[in-house]
Order: structure tokens, then sequence, then C-alpha cells
């Protein structure tokens, strides 16, 4: 399984792999492997993403001003059950904490939820650091380099938390498969998707039982509590609010639409952010797309399940990691948002090239998808 490689010793796996990936004339205090030198590189890596925030800019800051409003609203005279309904009750459980500390100002929970957001990545980074062996690992180069890939907005909204969540999960599921379920139910709590990753936990025969109890019994807990503070119509509006959206416009099923647009710029179709909160394509062929989505996603879930059975019989078969073309699809997609979004949804005379990078970067998403799928086949083939 996948978590074997994430665990293995330093003589299984060295490090000359992991300065492959960076492929950079950095400096051996830089790529030592040590404490010192994994510090280093995190500080150098998280400010140059910075630096870019600066000299690109971008609507980066909108999330965190959205949850800072709402969480004022709250605070003074509004509901819970009506406070970021698209997002799981269990999430104002990782906002209110800088809210308050803030003193119930919208600013300081800004600076406060992007310094927390810091110290969950370098949290994160050092947990890494130490379950791999203490080195510059395969997992720790791609970490540090993937979070910068994917632009400050990683600080800017709490989608970290989850994703470290599931990392973690990953990293503990050889030894401490309790708290895999346990972390994999609160990352679902947090943003729903890591439920997919549930299915590749339970792969591995040893401690399956222990990780659908660790699951199952802290995603009861967590449901029990938002059901009691927030009522039913809360705990299910997270589903329901993102079953009725429409289609986002960097989504792959919108890239169709998105390249029409370019030829015809005015009428046919519209861009604008919908009662959603997101940004939405309007017009002909949308209906088409969304139901053409909904069919596609239905036969990508029975795509996964078939690779799942088929990697149930061959648990311990790795699955390659194609490192190198997530991070090139991640600055693809830090171009696409935040930096330029805005010469992507105004018509103008930056529309066909940013929606040409916007095909490209989704193209790549789709390649990336399928050489993961292929590689599964490839490795579980001999024991079909």
């Amino acid at each position: 399984m996948a978590t074997t490689e994430l665990t293995r010793s330093p003589a299984d796996s060295p490090s000359s792999r992991s300065r492959a990936l960076l492929r950079l004339s950095l400096p051996a205090v830089f790529t030592a492997g040590d404490a010192r030198s994994i510090a280093l590189t995190w500080t150098a890596s998280r400010a140059a993403m910075l630096v870019v925030l600066g000299l690109f800019g971008g609507p980066v800051t909108g999330d965190v001003r959205y949850y800072a409003r709402s969480l004022h609203s709250m605070f003074y005279g509004g509901s819970l059950r009506l406070t970021l309904q698209e997002y799981p009750v269990p999430v104002l459980g990782i906002m209110v904490p800088q809210f308050v500390t803030g003193a119930f100002s919208t600013v300081a929970f800004a600076f406060l939820f992007v310094a927390s957001m810091l110290a969950v990545d370098a949290v994160f980074t050092a947990f890494l650091w130490r379950m791999t062996g203490r080195r510059l690992s395969p997992a720790v180069a791609f970490w540090l380099l993937f979070l910068p890939a994917t632009g400050a907005l990683a600080y800017f909204r709490f989608d970290l938390v989850p994703a470290v969540l599931t990392g973690a999960a990953v990293l503990a599921m050889v030894r401490r498969p309790r708290w895999t379920g346990v972390l994999t139910a609160v990352g679902v709590a947090l943003k729903l998707w890591p439920v997919v990753m549930l299915p590749v936990f339970l792969l591995r025969r040893t401690g399956r039982a222990t990780v659908l109890t660790a699951f199952a019994i802290t995603t009861g807990v967590l449901a029990a509590v938002s059901l009691a503070v927030a009522g039913y119509a809360r705990l299910v509006s997270p589903i329901n609010w993102q079953g009725a959206r429409g289609l986002q416009i960097e989504s792959v099923p919108a890239t169709p639409l998105m390249l029409a647009r370019t030829v015809h710029p005015h009428g046919v179709w519209a861009v604008r952010t919908s009662t959603y909160k997101a940004t939405e394509i309007f017009g002909a062929g949308v209906h088409a797309a969304v139901l053409a989505s909904a069919v596609l996603t239905a036969l990508a879930l029975l795509a996964l399940a078939w690779l799942w059975l088929r990697c149930r019989r061959a648990p311990e078969q790795g699955v390659r990691r194609i490192a190198r073309l997530l991070i090139v699809v991640s600055v693809f997609t830090q171009f696409v948002y935040p930096i330029w979004y805005g010469r992507l949804v105004n018509v103008g005379w930056a529309t066909p090239p940013m929606t040409l990078l916007l095909t490209a970067r989704n193209a790549l998403l789709c390649w990336l998808a399928w050489l993961a799928g292929a590689e599964v086949w490839r490795r579980t083939r001999v024991v079909s």
C-alpha cells in the first residue's frame, strides 16, 4: 500500500531520490536533511511564496474576510444555524478560537488565521521529517515544494487542516491504525473529501477493523455534537449546498464552455458569483455539462471501486508518486487562481490566453488521474 513507502527506513529509500525531486543548485546547508536544513528550507520556501503574493497579488484574502464577517454576524445577533452553511459545523472549532483571541476583531482574526495555518504547515513538516527517518525523505522534499507551488492561498483558507490531517492519517496507518481512523473522521468533519481515503486505509488487512471502528465512533460523536448544537438542517446543509451548486468555471466539465466563451465573449455565456458563493458559468449548454459531470463522476467512482477491488488482492503494492506533475499542476492552478483570476472571469484581451492556461491545467489534471489509475492497473495486473 502507499503507506509503506512513506514509512520505510533510510536504507530502503536513499536521500538521493529526494534531491532528484528538488533538482536545484542549493547550498549544502539546505540539502543536508537535518533539522536545521529542513527549517531553513521551509522558511526560505514559505518566504518566497509570500514574495510571489506581494508581487502578483490576486483575490487571496477573500475567504478569510468572509470567515471573519460570518463569525462577526454569528456573535452579534446571528445564528449558528445560518453561519458558514456550506461547511460542516466542526469547522467553527478551527475558526472561533482565533476570532475570540483577536477580541472579535475581523482584522485581528485575519492575521491570527494566517499565522495558525503557518503553524499547521510547520508542525506537519516537522512531523513528516520525524516520521520518515529524520532526513530529507521523498515525502519531506515533496511537501517542501508542493505547498509553495499551491501558493499563499494555502494559508488563507482552512483546507490545509483537513489535508494535513489526512497526511497524518497516512503516516499513522502502519503503527497507529486507531489514529488513522480518528484523523480521517476529523478531516471529513471539516471538509468531507477525506472520506475518499477511507477505502485506501482499509486495503491493509492488519488494523482494518481498528481503523473502521475508530472512524465510525469519531464520526458518530462529531455528528451527534453537531446535531445537538445546530440541528438536523445545519448538519446536512454542506451536502445540500454542494449538491445545489452549478458549474464552476475552473471545473473540467466547464472547460469546453469556457473555450467557447473566448469565441463568443458576449451574450451567450455569463460568468458571475452564484448564490452558493462560487464563480459559475451560465448560458447555453450548462445544464448538459452538469449532467455530463454527474455521469462522469459516477463512472469515476465505479472505476475507483474496481481498482480498489484489484488492490485488495495485493495490498502491499506501492503506487508510484507522480510528484513533479502534481507540482506543475499546482503552479498552473496558482496562476489561474488567485493570481490572474480576474482576467479569466472578466472579458478582455487576456480572456483567450487565460482560458488556454485553464485548459492546460485541466488537461494535466486529467492526465495525472489517468497515470495514477494506469499505475494501479499495472501494479495489480500480475495478481489479478
